[in-house]
This record gives C-alpha cells, sequence and structure tokens, in this order.
C-alpha cells in the first residue's frame, strides 16, 4: 500500500512538471498553436510593403525591410480582392542573409471578424458554395422543380 502511493505521488509530481513545462513561456517556440499555411497573398505591414511567409488564424511569418520600432502593428493582407486588417506583435524577429527582417507575428485577441474571413480565405471555402453563373458566397434561389431526390435531402 505504501509502494503503491509512493508510486502515485512519483506520477503526480512528473505530471505537474510535465505541465509546467508545455506552459512555460521560454519554452513556446517549440510548439504551434494552428496550422500554418504557405501563402502568396500581398500585405503590409505598418504601410510597408512585406511578403507572407506563412500564416494562420493565430499569427503569420513575414519577410520585411525595415520595422518600426512600436509595440503594436497592423498587417493588412489583401485577400480576395478585398483587405484584411489585422492588430499584431511581433513575438520573434531574426535577420535572413540579406539583412532583411523576418518576423513572427502573432494577431492580438478580438478581431473575430476579421479571423472568420482569414479562415475562409486559408481553407480556400465559400460560405455558399457556387453555382454556375452565380458569384461565389452569394445565396442562388433554388428552382423546387429543377431540385432531385439527393438535393432536396440536403
Amino acid at each position: 500500500m505504501y509502494a503503491s502511493f509512493g508510486w502515485l505521488i512519483a506520477n503526480v509530481f512528473l505530471l505537474v512538471r510535465a505541465i509546467g513545462r508545455v506552459r512555460d513561456l521560454r519554452f513556446g517556440g517549440e510548439r504551434r498553436a494552428s496550422v500554418r499555411f504557405e501563402t502568396a497573398f500581398a500585405a503590409t505591414l505598418d504601410g510597408e510593403p512585406c511578403e507572407i511567409l506563412d500564416l494562420s488564424l493565430r499569427g503569420a511569418g513575414i519577410r520585411i525591410g525595415r520595422v518600426a520600432a512600436i509595440d503594436l502593428h497592423r498587417l493588412v493582407v489583401t485577400v480576395d480582392g478585398g483587405e484584411l486588417d489585422l492588430a499584431a506583435s511581433v513575438r520573434s524577429s531574426r535577420n535572413d542573409d540579406a539583412q532583411r527582417a523576418i518576423l513572427g507575428l502573432e494577431f492580438m485577441p478580438g478581431q473575430t471578424a476579421a479571423r472568420a474571413e482569414l479562415a475562409l480565405a486559408l481553407f480556400r471555402t465559400t460560405v455558399v458554395p457556387a453555382r454556375a453563373g452565380h458569384p461565389v458566397g452569394l445565396r442562388v434561389p433554388v428552382d423546387p422543380a429543377n431540385v432531385t431526390g439527393d438535393q432536396a435531402a440536403a
């Protein structure tokens, strides 16, 4: 009984240490909160053109010539003919071979609508599927006479 209790205490100790290690900000660079997509979207950071290296719902990796020394940045991404304006902070910074800054940005909380638009662009989905002759994302009236059994069940 004492050995079992000792083994339980040892396992709880290891579990608490593991949880602490995972949550420690010092090791935050080793984990990713969401999938990063390599993209070809045009973007600007604080009005300066930048190259997006990867993009996720939580942040972006960009390459830029120079960075303003401020805490809150504005990343404007051109998506599907419109612009998504996202507030972001710099989580990591390093220089490439050409001495351009490679930044890891984290999007600030409270931008639900912009992040939802970003999700649709990243996953290449639309709210409503497109039909021949109609723009993507608009609801198209359905003619009941042309509905098949499979479409009616959907």
